[in-house]
């Protein structure tokens, strides 16, 4: 009974946008620092940024908590559940979808004459472009990485989503 008391729960679910962040930061916050939290992630994606931003809190307080995907965690929250550090598991029945970013269509408009982007977004665009595919590298075939490419999704399912979260991202 005892570990029940000292074990809390926080849920991310949905879009990875600022209202899901805010309420992960306002649960988080919440709880006292010696506490183990287990947080539950479902997500089918959403602003990178919010992403590593949630990314940053769990990594900072890795050693007392738990990360498992409930159900799904694609695009941007799969980035969230591979880059944590700490303990993670994935729950029968989860998957994931991979793809290119919806920033890195935008990215292709950056390449063209005249381009409507600012410097700022083309340096922030590269970063993740060339951090995905450094990502994805680590665990993808040449076939899959290559039908990514070519804007294809890529479904991955429990048994492998489990094989590719265990991996550590350096």
């Amino acid at each position: 009974m005892e570990n029940r008391i000292q074990n809390q729960i926080i849920r991310i679910e949905g879009e990875l946008i600022l209202e899901v962040y805010e309420k992960f930061i306002d649960s988080f916050n919440k709880i006292p620092l010696d506490r183990n939290i287990t947080v539950y992630i479902s997500s089918e994606g959403g602003d990178l940024w919010i992403g590593e931003e949630i990314l940053d809190v769990l990594n900072t307080h890795k050693d007392n908590i738990e990360l498992v995907v409930s159900a799904q965690v694609s695009s941007g929250a799969f980035e969230v559940a591979y880059k944590f550090k700490g303990k993670k598991r994935v729950l029968p029945g989860s998957m994931s979808v991979l793809h290119l970013y919806t920033d890195t269509f935008k990215y292709r408009e950056l390449l063209k004459k005249n381009s409507y982007a600012r410097w700022s977004k083309d340096v922030c665009l590269v970063r993740v472009i060339k951090e995905f595919n450094k990502m994805i590298e680590t665990f993808l075939t040449k076939d899959e990485i290559k039908r990514i490419n070519k804007g294809e999704d890529l479904y991955i399912h429990t048994d492998r989503l489990s094989e590719i979260l265990m991996n550590t991202y350096e």
